[in-house]
């Protein structure tokens, strides 16, 4: 028997998503398909990514920054304490 998890994935695992797909340059459309997200869950998250300085928009791609990939690796390290 297959068991589905349908627990909801906290903040953290939201932002790890939409930074490790922006590791590669992606459009809005591409992040919310790769992190199985919806446009209205995003677009909060992108913002906040934005000005915080951990992702930058360049035109409708979007990119991880060197700040954003310090915090990828914090939360990954952070998770693999916490299991």
């Amino acid at each position: 028997m297959i068991h589905i998890n349908h627990q909801k994935r906290d903040k953290l695992d939201i932002m790890a998503a939409i930074l490790e797909a922006c590791q590669e340059r992606m459009h809005k459309t591409k992040i919310v398909y790769s992190c199985n997200l919806n446009f209205k869950i995003t677009e909060p998250y992108l913002e906040f990514l934005i000005t915080r300085g951990f992702i930058e928009q360049s035109g409708v791609i979007y990119k991880l920054t060197e700040k954003g990939l310090v915090l990828l690796e914090k939360i990954r390290e952070l998770k693999k304490m916490l299991e």
